[in-house]
């Protein structure tokens, strides 16, 4: 009777969470929860090196000289991104304040609810139906529920709002297609080209590319030209001029074209023609590492196995399967290869599995066998995930440790859970538990990033350093840095840290007497061997102990001042 009892409790809880979820104003609460979950890790996350770090400092920049249009990373220009992003950074943190990196990242949470209401209105258009209409909110939470979309979130970058800017890009272009043959489509061309060219103002070629390798692929597939002759390019490259060429002409002018130059030879050139950073890896990479990428919702994605030939067949699964399939093969052939490149295919492929459960192949016992193996990879990476916090939580805890270990038995714990009721839904398919899956795996990640992250110091020497000094009873009148230059010390310190060589600093410091050198201890014998020479005597005031993640390496910086005569 008890047993009985359970399980339509159990029903009734289903049903009421599907009943919830087909609310009009479901998306809305979603939304918010989504929001404040992301939230938690934007007040206890550090500063993340190097990306972020240098994208909030050049921000910082910008919002104390009022220069929107050269882009500047202290006194270099910072060449690696259009304008988009840090006018959105430099605009939030003009308006909440400047020195807290959480208001530099709230860019990227918009972009991360955008793309949620974009994948859930992209399903809506296609009519993509299953879970007894559920498939738009499912799509929402597949997506959000990646690993990878949830810590870019996080991240004062370009990718979260890149995202949905290729997301609306996306939406667009599908409408052009499907009325390709009736010439309806005006109103979605002037979209299109408006969210391509806020693309290309955000991170460069990126949207360009995911659009085009789309409308190839297309092309190929269909054996015709039709689609190309609706885009209408030059019109197309009119609306991307109006958006882009105000701030490329005047960035040209204001740098003398040095600027551009930089951008185009020393970043975008460089990644395509080889591994930039000591970022190389071969083709296939991005394979491998989806099941881990795309925890928890990789669990799903064994349903492609079931993916039948009437899915080629409609307009929604040919633009799909292009989107997929043409930039996959942009971003495996490009030698330089980052986690996060992978996003703008995320919401076709997930769009996808959606389809498949809506439109399934006959099932077949090799189909099966692939679902379950692929489901099964992803189960393990999971589980794997989970336990090599623990491991990296006691390795990079430093003082303090308890914290992010509690945190790392805290995500073992509901990822032994999330596995369970997985392996329940492998029986038992329902919505419900589906949704209920993905939330949980939500709650994981925000427990990963707000708690783990967060809470193993080691990893954030910047945030240690900025403790140390702020301790000291009188403020340095100069700070020199040797052996350690990674951009979250600037951020935290001012951008008038001197990043120097370690004769450099011992010099500096006999110079200012009031100054203050962070010398890492590789660096340490010669410059304390300077500072005989130069016949200084100094005190080691403070030390920090800690792992640069950028470089993959122990340090340990020793605060040096003169001694009080």
């Amino acid at each position: 009777m008890q047993l009985f009892r359970m399980f339509e409790n159990r029903q009734k809880i289903a049903a009421m969470v599907s009943e919830f979820l087909r609310l009009k104003s479901a998306i809305w609460i979603v939304m918010i929860l989504l929001g404040c979950a992301v939230m938690v890790g934007h007040q206890t996350l550090a500063p993340i090196d190097r990306d972020e770090a240098r994208f909030s400092q050049a921000s910082k920049q910008m919002v104390a000289s009022k220069d929107f249009i050269t882009i500047k990373f202290q006194d270099e220009y910072r060449a690696k991104k259009p304008a988009g992003i840090y006018w959105l950074q430099a605009s939030s943190a003009a308006l909440l304040g400047a020195d807290d990196i959480a208001n530099y990242r709230l860019p990227t949470l918009a972009g991360y609810l955008a793309s949620f209401a974009l994948i859930f209105a992209f399903a809506k258009m296609m009519n993509l139906r299953g879970w007894g209409g559920l498939a738009p909110m499912m799509a929402g939470l597949l997506l959000a529920a990646n690993f990878i979309v949830f810590a870019e979130a996080h991240l004062a970058k370009t990718d979260s709002v890149l995202l949905a800017l290729i997301l609306w890009q996306q939406y667009a272009l599908f409408d052009i297609y499907r009325r390709r043959f009736d010439g309806q489509a005006g109103a979605a061309i002037n979209q299109f080209w408006i969210a391509l060219g806020l693309a290309v103002l955000v991170k460069g070629p990126i949207g360009p590319a995911v659009a085009l390798s789309t409308i190839l692929m297309l092309s190929v597939f269909d054996r015709s030209r039709l689609l190309v002759s609706q885009m209408r390019f030059l019109r197309g490259l009119f609306i991307t001029a109006v958006i882009v060429a105000p701030w490329a002409i005047s960035v040209q002018i204001a740098t003398q074209g040095a600027f551009l130059d930089i951008a185009i030879k020393a970043d975008f050139l460089a990644k395509v023609q080889s591994a930039q950073e000591s970022h190389g890896a071969p083709f296939g990479t991005y394979f491998l590492l989806l099941p881990l990428l795309c925890f928890p919702a990789s669990l799903f994605a064994g349903h492609l196995a079931m993916i039948g030939k009437d899915i080629f067949k409609r307009d929604k699964g040919r633009f799909l399967i292009a989107w997929l399939v043409g930039y996959w093969l942009i971003i495996e052939l490009v030698p330089t290869k980052l986690p996060h490149y992978v996003l703008p295919a995320l919401p076709a492929l997930w769009l996808l599995v959606v389809m498949c459960f809506a439109y399934p192949a006959p099932i077949a016992k090799w189909r099966i066998r692939l679902s379950y193996g692929i489901s099964g990879i992803a189960a393990l990476s999971g589980a794997a995930l989970a336990l090599v916090l623990g491991v990296l939580a006691l390795r990079y805890g430093g003082v303090g440790s308890g914290a992010a270990f509690f945190f790392s038995l805290l995500a073992i714990l509901l990822t032994a859970g999330l596995l369970a009721l997985f392996w329940r839904w492998m029986k038992a398919p329902q919505s419900a538990l589906m949704a209920g899956i993905l939330a949980l795996g939500i709650i994981i990640q925000m427990v990963i990033v707000a708690g783990v992250i967060a809470n193993a110091n080691r990893i954030h020497p910047s945030s240690a350093l900025a403790s140390e000094i702020a301790g000291l009873k009188s403020r340095p009148a100069l700070i020199a840095a040797a052996g350690y230059h990674e951009p979250s010390m600037v951020f935290l310190l001012g951008r008038d840290v001197l990043l120097v060589q370690e004769t450099e600093a011992a010099l500096l410091l006999a110079e200012a007497p009031d100054g203050l050198a962070i010398i890492e201890a590789r660096k340490k014998q010669t410059f304390l061997e300077t500072a005989t020479k130069l016949d200084l005597s100094l005190e080691e005031v403070a030390r920090v102990d800690g792992f640069n993640i950028s470089k993959g390496q122990d340090i340990t910086l020793s605060l040096y001042r003169r001694k009080a005569e």
